[in-house]
């Protein structure tokens, strides 16, 4: 065999694609965001939404509309992605609507929006959500599969993002469960199939709804196999990720994750599903992470000590409540 070729073949003699292998992020990021009371249909009250600042009718057509105008406003193209996914599950922590609009207007201006498809009557797969995705040059990230062209509003519910976020915690604390070899709750599979299998006639996914009403009874090796089913459920709604070859200076294989914030944290939870035993709850603040060697905390409980200072104080306020007569 020609030795240029057989030295480019060399990882794949081994098995070893990591030396190869990427992921390629497309996060659009605002200069600016606004919060603002909308009416997100016809006789809905107004909800508070995130406003992006967009061109006249940007959008409407997904299948026609580029990026550009949005850089020539100021948006920004991010392709890193540390701390996303922690600062996405922080969405679930506050209860106050207050607090909750805050944290999520600074989300979305750190990683930009949801883009979630608005054209009335598009779902997608087995949990019904269509997100908006535009057709780039080299880069057909949109593959819908409806006739009328996918839409996106400058604007979207704040709420929205404390749904997926609390439906992606809900997916890591199951799989924490699992990986104990614990079941996983009832009340946990509900908040994972949210009203999608309650009512399974009606819905794409009839067709396995029946493992649902006894996934808290099943054994525990087909709770790992419906919970990796919901994952799957999720990446292939988001149309992604796929694989791309890019070649600009050097060929590189990688995972297209495809446009904004969400669809790089699914790829990031499957990550993390697909090597559990790195997975970590923050013994300070309870919050998931990625854990390197037999670390206790999490990236920002590690930072000037917070979380052994959070620790020490709890262990004296539970040594002060003992001590109480």
């Amino acid at each position: 065999m020609d030795s240029a070729l057989d030295k480019l073949l060399g990882n794949a003699k081994t098995g070893n694609l990591d030396p190869i292998f990427g992921s390629q992020h497309a996060i659009w990021v605002p200069p600016e965001v606004e919060v603002k009371a909308l009416p997100l249909y016809e006789g809905v009250e107004d909800t508070p939404s995130i406003v992006y600042p967009v061109p006249e009718a940007w959008g409407i057509d997904a299948t026609a509309t580029d990026m550009a105008p949005l850089q020539e406003m100021g948006w920004q193209c991010k392709r890193e992605t540390s701390g996303l996914l922690s600062d996405f599950l922080r969405l679930v922590r506050e209860d106050e609507t207050n607090k909750v609009l805050d944290k999520v207007k600074v989300f979305a201006q750190k990683w930009g929006p949801l883009w979630l498809c608005r054209t009335p009557g598009h779902i997608r797969r087995g949990f019904g959500d269509c997100y908006w995705s535009p057709a780039w040059p080299f880069m057909p990230y949109a593959d819908s599969i409806h006739e009328e062209p996918c839409s996106w509003h400058c604007f979207e519910p704040a709420f929205e993002f404390v749904v997926r976020a609390r439906k992606a915690k809900a997916v890591l604390d199951a799989a924490v469960k699992l990986q104990n070899h614990e079941s996983v709750p009832k009340s946990m599979w509900i908040q994972l199939h949210a009203d999608r299998i309650i009512e399974p006639q009606s819905q794409p996914l009839r067709g396995w709804s029946f493992l649902i009403p006894q996934s808290s009874q099943a054994p525990v090796a087909l709770q790992k196999l419906i919970l990796s089913l919901i994952v799957n459920e999720h990446l292939s709604t988001l149309g992604t990720p796929r694989l791309w070859l890019h070649w600009a200076q050097n060929p590189a294989l990688k995972i297209a994750c495809g446009l904004g914030c969400l669809r790089a944290i699914w790829v990031e939870i499957a990550q993390i599903l697909g090597d559990v035993k790195s997975f970590h709850f923050c013994e300070a603040c309870g919050t998931p992470f990625l854990r390197k060697r037999k670390q206790k905390y999490c990236p920002d409980c590690r930072e000037n000590d917070k979380g052994a200072k959070m620790m020490s104080a709890r262990r004296r306020r539970d040594r002060e409540r003992q001590e109480q007569p």
